[in-house]
């Protein structure tokens, strides 16, 4: 899913930025953008975090005489550059999670990926204590802008949590007996369990439960835009309701968990009154 609305993004707008967490700075991933924008399928970068541990190489340096030219220069371990280079950090006025932030960042150009020694851009951040490391697979984009550009990560993460907690935009329980056991972990050339079924009822089915999962949790996300909504319509006060139902429920939970019951309860007292329903 996330795959095919990145795609539609990219070929709407000419473009798709997609902010990951570091989880997807993989070769993988990065193999799989390279291959779309040398088909002209897609022009998608991302911005991502990198691990403490992770390490970078520096541009080759081309050596006269014979022999095949390096494809990497000098390995550089990220987290040891918040100390032999902590000179370089200069000091920036960036906004993070909505509020103006002073950090100390340090941005660099290096390879990246064993064997696949892609150029990224690093931007090692210093927050008081705290130390991290983002990357960009857009060159053209300034430190300020990763910083702030990762930042709107905790808005996403916001908006998940509500989604399953509130809304209960996971809890689908479709499947069908067609669908095979998949595995967590496949070795390498194995193939996938979903491409052995060759039935086409059985692949229909698939498809027809798939497409239920998906329309499911798009019809989440439009309840939790409409939840956001009437909560900010009423932030002022409280919604009118029958039986003063909003101050019945308990005041630790959040007004949106509470709006979600009252429309819930709401909606389904509307059901008899229409002519659609037997």
């Amino acid at each position: 899913m996330l795959k095919f609305i990145a795609l539609s993004a990219a070929h709407s707008f000419g473009g798709a930025l997609l902010l990951l967490d570091r989880y997807f700075l993989s070769i993988p991933a990065l193999k799989r953008l390279g291959e779309g924008h040398l088909s002209g399928e897609s022009r998608m970068h991302i911005v991502t975090k990198a691990k403490m541990n992770a390490v970078a190489y520096e541009r080759p340096v081309r050596k006269s005489g014979r022999g095949r030219p390096p494809k990497k220069g000098k390995m550089l371990k990220l987290a040891d550059l918040f100390h032999t280079r902590a000179t370089e950090f200069k000091p920036v006025n960036v906004t993070i999670y909505g509020k103006e932030e002073t950090v100390s960042c340090l941005c660099l150009d290096l390879l990246w990926g064993q064997g696949l020694y892609q150029e990224l851009r690093f931007v090692l951040v210093k927050q008081g204590d705290r130390c991290s490391i983002l990357v960009s697979t857009d060159l053209s984009l300034e430190a300020t802008e990763i910083i702030t550009l990762y930042g709107y990560r905790f808005k996403i993460e916001c908006t998940f949590r509500e989604m399953k907690q509130v809304i209960g935009a996971f809890g689908y329980r479709f499947w069908s007996r067609s669908m095979p056991k998949l595995k967590r972990y496949l070795r390498k050339g194995e193939p996938h369990p979903m491409e052995q079924v060759k039935n086409e009822t059985d692949r229909s089915r698939i498809r027809q439960t798939l497409k239920a999962i998906e329309g499911f949790v798009m019809c989440s996300v439009i309840a939790t835009g409409l939840i956001q909504l009437i909560a900010l319509k009423f932030s002022d006060g409280r919604p009118r309701c029958s039986f003063d139902i909003f101050a019945r429920l308990p005041k630790r939970l959040s007004r949106k968990r509470r709006l979600r019951f009252i429309c819930a309860i709401r909606f389904f007292g509307c059901l008899p009154k229409t002519n659609h329903f037997p």
